[in-house]
């Protein structure tokens, strides 16, 4: 697990993000919801970890995983988030290569999953990315905030 300090100067990065789908700016509730937060049903295989991404030594972003979640070998992508000062310079595009990566190498994953929220639509960046909607959406209840969250899937090879 990384020190709340430093995923939270992360946080603190990307207010748009947070404002949008969180309803306010991040706080320690926050942060340690991105860190030690757990959905109300998991597996007995299931865990979690949140990594800081970094470049050059310089943290550049960070993402949550869920392992074994919602179900055996699927990964679940709670967050990947990429600085917003550093936008457009295809991070996050290096850095979803990496996710996968890891979730093959560590977690022995085949699947993976995510959700995008319609206040921040990402589906264009995760469709180039070989994921596709799954047909399920959900209302997930932020700190101050409820929005829609639609559903992506992608098979590992």
């Amino acid at each position: 697990m990384r020190s709340q300090n430093q995923v939270l100067e992360l946080f603190n990065k990307i207010p748009e993000y947070f404002l949008k789908v969180e309803g306010c700016l991040p706080s320690s509730q926050t942060v340690h919801d991105a860190i030690a937060g757990r959905p109300c049903r998991t597996i007995e295989s299931y865990y979690k970890e949140f990594l800081l991404v970094k470049k050059e030594g310089e943290t550049i972003g960070g993402v949550e995983l869920h392992a074994d979640h919602p179900e055996p070998y699927m990964a679940y992508i709670g967050l990947l988030l990429i600085r917003e000062d550093l936008h457009g310079r295809k991070l996050g595009k290096e850095c979803s290569r990496a996710v996968e990566d890891h979730i093959l190498r560590r977690f022995n994953c085949r699947r993976i999953r995510l959700g995008v929220s319609d206040e921040i639509d990402v589906s264009g960046f995760w469709s180039k990315m070989g994921f596709s909607a799954n047909g399920h959406s959900y209302s997930w209840m932020g700190e101050k905030k409820v929005t829609n969250v639609v559903e992506y899937e992608k098979v590992l090879k």
